[in-house]
């Protein structure tokens, strides 16, 4: 992934769980012309709590950004990805504390990346170290 790589999440629960879990990460969300906010469950009032701005898009252009996917017609923009420095890392970590560590290699599906870093952070990994 290039550092100017837009990142995108659709689908009602994932932007919950983005909203929920990294509210500062979600930058926008684009809403289908034809749905009303309120008529998503839960998400009128996470985007209001969290001040994120909202569009309302014809479809085209939901499928301009995330492709022909079962997307419930919403998309979050989320913010970029962190990157860290190894060197800088290992400073700045606290060793004591005996972090977690996950190096990956080889990884050429988003979505199997996606999935190892889910899991990542339900088992409480301090670091994922990937190759650049």
């Amino acid at each position: 992934m290039s550092k100017s790589d837009n990142i995108y999440i659709y689908g009602r629960n994932p932007i919950i769980e983005a909203l929920m879990n990294r509210p500062n990460a979600v930058e926008k969300v684009f809403i289908k012309s034809s749905i009303q906010l309120n008529s998503i469950e839960g998400l009128a009032d996470l985007i209001s709590k969290n001040s994120v701005p909202v569009s309302k898009v014809p479809q085209i252009k939901i499928q301009n950004l995330v492709g022909r996917v079962n997307d419930q017609g919403i998309v979050a923009l989320l913010s970029q990805i962190t990157y860290t420095n190894f060197f800088d890392w290992v400073t700045e970590v606290d060793l004591n504390s005996n972090p977690a560590v996950v190096f990956l290699d080889g990884i050429e599906d988003p979505y199997n990346f996606g999935a190892i870093l889910r899991s990542a952070v339900a088992a409480g990994i301090s670091a994922v170290i990937v190759p650049t």
